[in-house]
């Protein structure tokens, strides 16, 4: 496996250096944005997912903060049952109630009943307290007639059987109809003399919508919905007006009093849930997070578009910064294909590239620069020394001439001289020697020093000539000393 590795390794390596410098840099060039893009990507994600986190903190420690505020609230309703229960006139009245026959008696304590009821209303009403309702076997006292005529017929005796099979005990139950409303219901009992004898019903309304739309941390939130549900699981209070039943949550496990990212009948909720202390009771406060979500997704996409925007750019850019200087490699290469197929030609007849180099001062005017140079050298030594040669050859061939046109010369001479002594031309023949002998003297000997002697012996020949031509009427006389004759 570490051969086919290395070997692999080794192939990928000659194919990139086989490649085109321009292709090598584009190569360089989309390795590198692929990477800035990719860490661009991760950052943003994890940027996003820190955004999420602290979001879902910040909701989670605000609706923590509502809950409180709801768990006072039941808290109250329920001192408030206690507080009807044991209170003493409350129980005198009840007592009487049962044991008069008359209708104007019974309105007597109606009437006294129902104010004490009024009282207790309006100094629990900002509890979210919306109605307080007595119901005896003779009559029932409301504070909000309005509120309790929402209640049919059935779902009251329902309410006061359960409260009587709970023997005294507070029972939390819901309205029947559209579900703002809990219901707190206890069975007043006679304690006085301990008998325990029940004497009448108590039932509380809190109106939650009501406490929900007043609470100031769900005051920012478009969509906010709260819920409770009993220990066996059964709704009790819904503020959606429908039953948002978890489907899958965007974390792994649900830890109660945390908050999560919920998916609930197809729209996502931040969600918070956990127990109250209500025998068993657990909340869950969902804050609609599709615009949030909705929103990011946006900006997310706005950032993916922007950042290939930037890529498109960058790639279009480096493409053209890339083939502005292979386009200057490109032109020294053709310089150099054609300067070494005709060597021979000037350095100024080089292909025109249209560009100077002469006043750019980067690496590429410099081999430009230096190429140039180098041609007009190359182009100037070779221009010197086929100068040289031909002038060689010229002083070779005048050379050559001038061996041969003497030894011509001599021969003719020669040829003359045999011919004149055949015929008896002795004057012919003396003149013709004696020109040989000054031919040779000159042509053969040039440069060469000469005796004293050889130069008598060329002006005799010159004299030989000359008596030839004037006859008797020239007449010559030499005088020399034999001693210098050696010296030249």
């Amino acid at each position: 496996m570490r051969h086919i590795i290395l070997f692999q390794s080794q192939r990928l390596k000659k194919w990139f250096s086989n490649l085109p410098l321009q292709y090598k840099i584009q190569l360089i060039s989309i390795g590198c944005l692929l990477t800035i893009t990719g860490a661009s990507l991760l950052i943003s994600q994890l940027v996003m997912q820190k955004y999420n986190d602290l979001l879902l903190d910040s909701v989670g420690s605000s609706l923590a903060y509502a809950n409180n505020d709801f768990t006072r609230t039941l808290n109250n309703a329920r001192e408030l049952s206690y507080t009807l229960l044991a209170d003493p006139e409350l129980q005198r009245l009840l007592v009487q109630t049962g044991q008069v026959s008359g209708s104007t008696e019974a309105a007597s304590l109606y009437t006294q009943l129902n104010s004490r009821l009024h009282s207790y209303f309006l100094e629990h009403q900002p509890d979210y307290i919306s109605s307080i309702s007595l119901y005896t076997s003779r009559f029932s006292c409301h504070t909000n007639s309005s509120q309790s005529r929402l209640l049919s017929d059935e779902r009251i005796q329902e309410i006061l059987e359960a409260a009587h099979q709970n023997s005294g005990s507070a029972v939390w139950l819901t309205d029947g109809l559209n579900g703002n409303s809990l219901l707190l219901a206890r069975e007043i009992r006679r304690y006085s003399d301990l008998s325990l004898v029940p004497l009448g019903t108590v039932l509380i309304s809190i109106n939650l919508d009501k406490m929900v739309q007043n609470c100031p941390m769900f005051s920012s939130y478009d969509s906010f919905f709260y819920q409770l549900q009993d220990a066996d699981g059964d709704m009790l209070y819904d503020s959606s007006g429908q039953k948002l039943l978890p489907v899958k949550s965007s974390r792994q496990t649900e830890v109660p009093g945390q908050s999560q990212l919920t998916k609930r009948n197809g729209h996502w909720y931040l969600s918070l849930s956990g127990p109250l202390s209500f025998d068993g009771w657990t909340y869950t406060c969902l804050v609609s997070y599709d615009g949030i979500r909705a929103t990011l997704h946006g900006w997310r996409l706005l950032s993916l578009l922007l950042l290939l925007c930037c890529c498109l750019l960058l790639t279009l850019a480096s493409r053209r910064i890339i083939r502005s200087l292979t386009s200057h490699f490109a032109a020294l290469i053709d310089k150099m294909k054609h300067f070494a197929s005709s060597p021979d030609t000037p350095a100024d007849r080089l292909p025109d590239t249209g560009y100077d180099y002469e006043n750019r001062r980067d690496e590429i005017g410099l081999l430009h620069r230096q190429f140039d140079h180098m041609a007009r050298q190359i182009s100037d030594l070779i221009a010197s020394n086929y100068t040289n040669e031909l002038l060689i050859k010229d002083a070779q061939l005048k050379a050559l001439e001038m061996q041969i046109n003497p030894h011509f010369l001599y021969n003719t001479l020669e040829a003359i001289n045999w011919r004149a002594k055949a015929i008896g031309a002795s004057a012919i023949s003396l003149m013709v020697e004696s020109l040989g002998k000054l031919f040779r003297a000159v042509l053969g000997r040039s440069g060469e020093s000469f005796t004293i002697a050889e130069e008598l012996s060329l002006v005799d020949s010159y004299l030989n000539i000359q008596q030839c031509r004037f006859g008797s009427r020239l007449i010559c006389l030499t005088h020399t000393d034999p001693d210098p004759m050696s010296v030249s």
